[in-house]
């Protein structure tokens, strides 16, 4: 059974709000931090928890809020490049699902190079990182992509509305 139809299993059928899926996820991807699910990305750069062409959920706490518009709290976020403090990744809750399946998709298969929306990619510090990292295993990617788990929030912290990042899609 996949880690996501393992979320949507527990959900019984009935609507779970988005804290749920995501307390639901991270329960279900501590399951899956073994080394026998590691599957190094090709990128073969690692800092710390992190590792360049690996896909991560992580809670996240903006370092310069005042520099954004919104910001998602719980990124799934696929790893591009670290550097000293921090690392750049393609958020995919910036996408929504009907066109996130197909880019997470074609991000397991990137021989030509990664190709995403530019409005995913986005600079994380590690000083914002919070929590537990979980890295969710490549070929769960696609579907763990589509599960409810994002949070936008004004820098203030209040709920910016999902639709409207993905508006102008």
């Amino acid at each position: 059974m996949s880690i996501a139809s393992i979320v949507k299993s527990e959900a019984g059928g009935r609507f779970q709000n988005k804290d749920w899926y995501r307390q639901t996820l991270a329960k279900v991807l501590n399951n899956y931090q073994g080394e026998e699910y590691d599957s190094p990305g090709e990128l073969d750069e690692v800092s710390g928890s992190f590792q360049a062409g690996e896909t991560y959920f992580f809670n996240y706490v903006a370092t310069k809020p005042l520099k954004l518009k919104y910001y998602d709290q719980y990124p799934l976020t696929y790893i591009i490049d670290i550097f000293g403090d921090g690392f750049l990744g393609a958020n995919l809750h910036y996408i929504p699902p009907r066109v996130r399946l197909g880019i997470a998709g074609s991000l397991l298969n990137n021989a030509d190079g990664i190709v995403v929306p530019n409005k995913t990619l986005h600079k994380y510090y590690f000083r914002g990182v919070q929590g537990t990292v979980m890295r969710v295993p490549e070929k769960e990617m696609p579907e763990v992509s589509v599960l409810p788990t994002d949070k936008f929030v004004y820098p203030d912290g209040r709920d910016f509305p999902t639709r409207r990042v993905w508006g102008n899609l």
